[in-house]
């Protein structure tokens, strides 16, 4: 009874560790897709933040912006 036991126990494990990854990589990809679409950008990361993204191309803010409201 107790090998029944392990192999479930395992296969519990198993699935949460896949479903952790599964969330992780699907958190992934949506903030990626956040971050390539202009519209979501504004609604995402705010106006001013969204600005700065399309003047840079690259995503990253100016440094001259870092630390201001």
């Amino acid at each position: 009874m107790s090998e029944l036991g392990i192999f479930l126990y395992g296969l519990v494990v198993s699935g949460m560790v896949a479903g952790a990854l599964g969330l992780i990589a699907w958190g992934i990809v949506n903030d990626k897709r956040d971050r390539q679409l202009p519209s979501q950008r504004r609604e995402v990361f705010g106006e001013r933040a969204a600005e700065h993204m399309l003047r840079d191309g690259d995503g990253e803010a100016p440094p001259e912006t870092l630390g201001q409201p």
